[in-house]
């Protein structure tokens, strides 16, 4: 999946960075700027988020 619309991918961007935060995997003032060049990026209409998205289907064994 591909967002551009700033409107969408950018709160989907503070949660993840508040997660990451929240893991201690990244300082809050890292967290922070990151997030202040995704924004810059939008007024520049230059963001794009891309996720991977995997779907699994199966069926159960007969036996």
């Amino acid at each position: 999946m591909l967002m551009t619309d700033p409107t969408y991918a950018l709160p989907v961007l503070g949660m993840m960075a508040e997660r990451a935060v929240a893991a201690e995997a990244v300082e809050a003032s890292a967290a922070e700027e990151w997030l202040a060049d995704q924004r810059r990026r939008a007024t520049e209409n230059r963001l794009v988020l891309g996720m991977p998205m995997f779907l699994g289907a199966g069926t159960k064994p007969t036996t």
